[in-house]
């Protein structure tokens, strides 16, 4: 045999081999008589001895395979070269001190790459292949992240999170080829700075509000454009309406409802006791909130109400920003297995039956539920036909300020029409709601139309209206304003910036823990 049956080792030639129910062994040898001196380039076959390396290659079927290479030890005969002994180097398909085949390094390579580390040892375990998670990740760890070869003239930047809210790394995309550009380990000013000024090539960097790579990139390229992102100011202005609401009474939700069956009962239950207390602590806070705004008008600031009231700074702020007392309002009745029977059950109520008979009937009209449920809904009809009034399945229901801002900003046209009453009543009911509504929309529209001309006859409307979040919102594009300016002409935008935020949190996820900055960086920058 003159060779491997494998075209990979043609300097091999094969000398006996031997299979196994679990592994191959070839046993092989160089073709060449001598080598080259590494240092003096004297050729010498004067052989000193021979020894072997055993080494594993790339399975065959699943089934695992070695090569174990006879290496021989030469004599330099050159008087004058310090080397006396050389070895054999196979530096074509095996490296020194290696235990395996640089083909299958290159296949663990991959498999590690691709998905970790116990993710990867249980495919190379299909496979054939003997390694263990730690050998996957530090192969990832030991190989270079090659840098782009090409200029970046347009790039996004973004940040993600370790830990949301703890710690945050910084994430670099270029947006003209739809590429990861680079992973920074922190998104403080100086170090993305410093990562702008090693890539002076950049024209234009588009970004989200953050005043940090604001100030970051005016640092590390002072000539770049820089692009607010559309859906980060759209974010904003929703956050701006909903904190509006937050600090005003918004009007609870009434659905149609069918008239209520007469009832000839005048007697009036006291309220329960859970009704008292709520009552009570309510009008404690009413007198708390009140004294708040009470020191706030003596001129008090916000650090020495919460000294005296023994209350902390984000309370007394929350406090001062109600505009009116807060309101509770009545909570929606959930539909349970008895409103199908609803009026059967009022009508055994008025002959005096008792409970276990009106579940004996109606669970022979059909109902499932069990005797407690009934129990329950017994006890609050009874409740409700003492005061003169029945219980209604649909009642009045609380609405959130983030579903009133996304109602009041949707247009007109996509407002279906369930809810258009509901929009009429906020406007009609929440202080400012109408000027709320037109500078949100109008600033919507002229995103739309990419005209940022008119947004300084908006911002100078915003500033000038009487609420307070949208005076915040517009005082930040003021701040901002060349790059809300260009955000609203230029193409560019961080959506795709927030797609390779997905990927680098997907990956983080497969490893469990293991997903230090090193081997994060090395497997999201090796994908692109």
């Amino acid at each position: 045999m003159n060779g491997l049956p494998s075209p990979v080792f043609p300097e091999l030639r094969l000398l006996d081999s031997y299979c196994s129910g679990s592994f191959v062994m070839f046993r092989v040898a160089s073709k060449h008589r001598g080598i080259s001196c590494p240092d003096c380039g004297q050729w010498t076959e004067r052989v000193h001895s021979t020894y072997y390396r055993t080494v594993q290659d790339v399975p065959l079927c699943g089934i695992k395979v070695f090569l174990r290479i006879r290496v021989r030890k030469f004599f330099c005969d050159n008087p004058s070269c310090e080397r006396k002994i050389i070895a054999e180097q196979f530096d074509d398909f095996i490296c020194p001190s290696q235990r395996k085949t640089n083909r299958l390094n290159d296949v663990l390579l991959g498999i590690g790459y691709s998905l970790g580390g116990n993710p990867g040892v249980r495919l190379a375990s299909l496979l054939g292949i003997s390694v263990g998670k730690d050998t996957l990740l530090r192969k990832i760890k030991s190989c270079a992240v090659p840098e782009p070869q090409d200029s970046i003239d347009v790039v996004g930047i973004d940040d993600w999170a370790y830990r949301r809210g703890q710690r945050y790394g910084t994430i670099v995309c270029d947006l003209e080829r739809h590429r990861l550009v680079d992973v920074l380990p922190d998104r403080t000013v100086t170090t993305v700075a410093t990562w702008l000024k090693e890539h002076p090539s950049i024209r234009i960097v588009s970004r989200d509000r953050s005043s940090s790579y604001a100030d970051a990139i005016r640092q590390g390229l002072p000539n770049a454009t820089q692009v607010a992102d559309r859906w980060h100011l759209l974010k904003n202005l929703g956050d701006a309406v909903e904190r509006y609401f937050a600090a005003h009474q918004v009007p609870p939700r009434e659905e149609p409802i069918s008239e209520p069956a007469e009832q000839s009962l005048s007697a009036k239950a006291l309220p329960t006791k859970k009704e008292q207390e709520q009552s009570h602590r309510r009008e404690a806070k009413c007198e708390l909130i009140q004294q708040v705004h009470e020191l706030r008008h003596d001129g008090l600031g916000i650090r020495a109400i919460g000294r005296n009231m023994g209350l902390s700074r984000q309370t007394v702020r929350k406090y001062l920003s109600l505009t009116e007392p807060p309101q509770t309002t009545q909570r929606q009745s959930r539909k349970t297995l008895l409103d199908p029977y609803r009026e059967k059950v009022i009508e055994m109520l008025s002959r005096d039956q008792t409970g276990p008979k009106i579940l004996k009937q109606i669970r022979e009209q059909g109902y499932k539920g069990s005797r407690s449920t009934l129990s329950q809904y017994l006890a609050e009809l009874r409740r409700c036909m003492a005061q003169g009034q029945i219980p209604l399945p649909v009642r009045r229901h609380r609405v959130t300020p983030r579903s009133a801002a996304k109602l009041l900003i949707t247009p007109d046209a996509d407002v279906d029409d369930e809810d258009k009453p509901y929009l009429a009543k906020l406007l009609a009911e929440v202080e400012h709601a109408q000027v709320v509504q037109t500078l949100a929309r109008s600033f919507k529209e002229l995103m739309d139309r990419h005209d940022s001309q008119g947004l300084e006859g908006w911002l100078k409307n915003a500033l000038g209206c009487g609420v307070r979040e949208i005076r915040s919102f517009a005082e930040g594009i003021q701040q901002d304003f060349s790059a809300v300016a260009a955000g609203f002409l230029g193409p560019w935008s961080n959506g795709q910036v927030e797609g390779q935020v997905n990927r680098l949190k997907t990956l983080k996820r497969q490893m469990y823990g293991r997903a230090g900055f090193t081997l994060l960086r090395a497997r999201v920058l090796h994908r692109a």
